[in-house]
């Protein structure tokens, strides 16, 4: 057998070679046979043959009474057998499954926020089972789809000029309420963008009178004319109001109620809305994710936001401009606001609402701001 160059297998890294190989070209280079091998460390000719033919393994024990046979020291032995147990595991179909799932576990966990993925997610504790329970829930097939849904939701973003924003957070939240929309009873009925007019009136009513299960009202009609809905708590740093989109068969807005104001959750709900009659019901595709920002940069969440303001105002959106304008005194406008409300059906948190962003000032008219009412 070709003997070993010593000095260079202790400075290279020797994979797949077992150290009974080794131990035979010691024997060949230093004229010993396996019996008498054997009968110097006290160990039997079948236990040297075993090791030579790598189906036994050196020991600490073999490994120093070797030392005192040969050059090679006890630790130098042992490093050979623990480089080729490392090798043979490495190459071992089960342990590279295994280490295949803490990579992808890893990269999963930089992705999302895990304490909220469990309140959806029940994990066994056993990694295989458990990566592909996160697969299931956000509809991917592998770690590459997971992570390219991860990169384009990101990309959907529109952060915040005033707010810190938490992208893990983000795309958690996403997950999560597109999990939810997934488990709601299919709907009977499908979206018919000619309706529209005929579900923003009812969507206004149930705004004005702002009973106490008013969002359970809003979740009943959007479902009757084909639209999902989902209520979902927001996430820290996640300066977030609503989302839109389209899965299966009917679409689905989701409401965080951050603000827990009736005139911002009133903005909110028409705004997705608006995506839904404006883009989805064309694109089912697409992917709305509004953030609190300082300017609508983009023309699709610009028309959302015109057909939000139209919606509210029920036909009166040029006079109500023009009265903002007329209002100078903000400490009148309450007043104004709350004896205009019944007359034309509009909710005074909405014309207070949107009085302050025209006078861009948040302070004036929260007297006359309610809350969502809650049962």
């Amino acid at each position: 057998m070709e003997s070993f160059n010593f000095a260079d297998l202790v400075n290279q890294s020797v994979k797949g070679v077992h150290p009974g190989e080794i131990l035979a070209g010691q024997l060949s280079d230093n004229g010993l046979s396996q019996k008498e091998l054997a009968s110097l460390i006290g160990k039997s000719t079948p236990v040297i043959n075993d090791i030579i033919k790598g189906r036994r393994d050196i020991n600490a024990e073999i490994a120093v009474l070797l030392e005192n046979v040969f050059s090679l020291k006890a630790e130098e032995w042992m490093k050979y057998q623990v480089a080729y147990d490392i090798d043979k595991m490495r190459n071992s179909d089960e342990v590279k499954e295994q280490a295949s799932c803490i990579k992808d576990w890893n990269v999963i966990k930089e992705e999302v926020n895990m304490t909220q993925i469990k309140k959806d997610v029940t994990f066994t504790g056993r990694l295989k089972e458990d990566i592909k329970a996160i697969y299931d829930y956000a509809d991917v097939s592998g770690i590459d789809e997971f992570t390219q849904l991860s990169t384009s939701k990101k990309k959907c973003f529109k952060k915040s000029m005033k707010l810190q924003t938490d992208e893990h957070n983000l795309f958690t939240w996403v997950l999560r309420a597109r999990h939810l929309s997934k488990t709601q009873p299919a709907l009977a009925t499908a979206f018919d963008p000619r309706k529209s007019q005929e579900l923003e009136n009812k969507l206004n009513n149930l705004i004005y009178y702002n009973k106490v299960d008013v969002e359970q009202q809003v979740e009943k009609t959007l479902n009757e004319y084909g639209i999902h809905y989902v209520s979902l708590e927001h996430l820290p740093k996640v300066p977030l109001d609503g989302y839109a989109f389209w899965k299966g068969a009917n679409p689905t807005i989701v409401l965080t109620k951050r603000h827990n104001k009736i005139d911002n959750y009133a903005f909110s709900l028409m705004h997705e809305l608006g995506h839904v009659n404006l883009h989805l019901v064309n694109d089912h595709d697409g992917d709305f994710i509004d953030i609190e920002k300082e300017t609508p940069s983009i023309d699709k969440e610009a028309e959302a936001n015109e057909f939000a303001q139209k919606a509210l105002s029920r036909g009166h959106a040029e006079d109500l401009l023009a009265l903002y304008k007329k209002l100078k005194n903000p400490y009148v406008a309450s007043k104004v606001f709350t004896n205009l409300a019944p007359r034309i059906g509009i909710n005074p948190s909405i014309l207070a609402g949107q009085y302050q962003h025209y006078r861009d000032s948040y302070s004036i008219c929260r007297d006359i701001i309610q809350h969502i009412a809650e049962n």
